[in-house]
């Protein structure tokens, strides 16, 4: 068996255990070990290709079936195995031009792929729900349990009423799919651009690493966004949740262009460093709808002004002078 294809199962074997680490272990390490799950699986394929990213995948695979049986399968399957495999593929297509020179799949286009591969699983999972609510009656009674767990023993000492907790469930039952989608999301993101960056320093990178500031979606990804939006706006029950959850999904690459946008008008800045760590700091800490959509909308101006190209194409002249 070819090197690459043993490190790349190697490598699913990593992965796989570091997504079941948390039912045999501690608790307390469930979110860390599980965020960077996937992490073994994009160093295999942007590393060595996307037959041993594959093959990392099918490696991570019976681990986990081996572990926890069809159902641990089921969710290492569409949550890290198929995000990672379409990173992988997507991100090592290459066009070259007839001067020389070589495209790479844009970022932001892989982006968008994730975000309607997440879209498309949230749909498949809402019609395969089979509860008298719906999954948004599924994950209102998921969370009134939780809260109830947590609050009820201390609910005669507590300001709170049982009353209270069922409005409280009934209302982020409508937001956590959305919020589940974007942090999804957010974690292929970070965990693709870390093992890019783990490789290139390595040298054994097989894509230049994109300029994430130069981050650019695709003009069509506002078509979902706008219908999603739409669909929350003007319709009822299931659909209104059903557009609710994909107009959160949807907004998410847009916050990310909005970070890059902030990157390129701190570009010349005196502090630019320090800048930078105040403001990821203050929307840390921060974080909220206010500040997400805030930085959401940035992206959206970006995506039909092009203030960056402007800005850089401005600064040029200026050196040029």
């Amino acid at each position: 068996m070819p090197q690459a294809l043993i490190i790349g199962a190697a490598a699913g074997l990593a992965s796989g255990a570091l997504f079941v680490a948390p039912l045999v272990g501690p608790l307390s390490g469930l979110l860390v070990v599980n965020y960077f799950a996937q992490l073994p699986l994009l160093l295999a394929g942007l590393g060595l290709g996307a037959l041993a990213g594959v093959v990392a995948a099918g490696g991570g695979l019976l681990v986990v079936v081996a572990t926890t049986g069809i159902a641990g399968l089921v969710q290492f399957l569409i949550v890290y195995a198929v995000p990672a495999t379409i990173v992988v593929r997507q991100s090592l297509l290459r066009h070259e031009h007839p001067d020389g020179t070589v495209a790479w799949y844009p970022a932001g286009h892989v982006l968008a792929i994730l975000t309607g591969y997440g879209a498309v699983t949230f749909l498949a999972v809402m019609m395969l729900v089979d509860h008298p609510g719906g999954l948004e009656g599924l994950v209102r009674q998921m969370l009134h349990q939780g809260l109830t767990e947590i609050v009820g023993p201390a609910l005669d000492q507590s300001r709170f009423s049982p009353d209270d907790l069922t409005r409280a469930a009934a209302f982020w039952a409508t937001l956590f799919p959305g919020l589940v989608l974007m942090s999804w999301l957010t974690m292929v993101a970070v965990n693709a651009a870390l093992a890019q960056a783990i490789l290139s320093r390595a040298g054994r990178a097989l894509r230049p690493s994109p300029r994430y500031s130069e981050l650019e979606l695709p003009r069509y990804l506002l078509v979902p966004l706008v219908v999603s939006g739409l669909l929350w706006a003007v319709g009822g029950g299931g659909v209104a949740f059903a557009g609710k959850t994909l107009t959160i999904a949807f907004t998410t690459p847009y916050f990310f262009l909005g970070l890059a946008a902030v990157h390129a008008l701190s570009r010349g800045w005196t502090g630019r460093a320090l800048v930078l760590f105040v403001f990821y700091l203050l929307l840390l800490f921060l974080i909220g709808w206010h500040s997400i959509a805030a930085v959401a909308v940035l992206g959206l101006v970006e995506q039909w002004t092009g203030f960056r190209r402007r800005m850089a194409a401005a600064a040029d002249n200026e050196e040029e002078r």
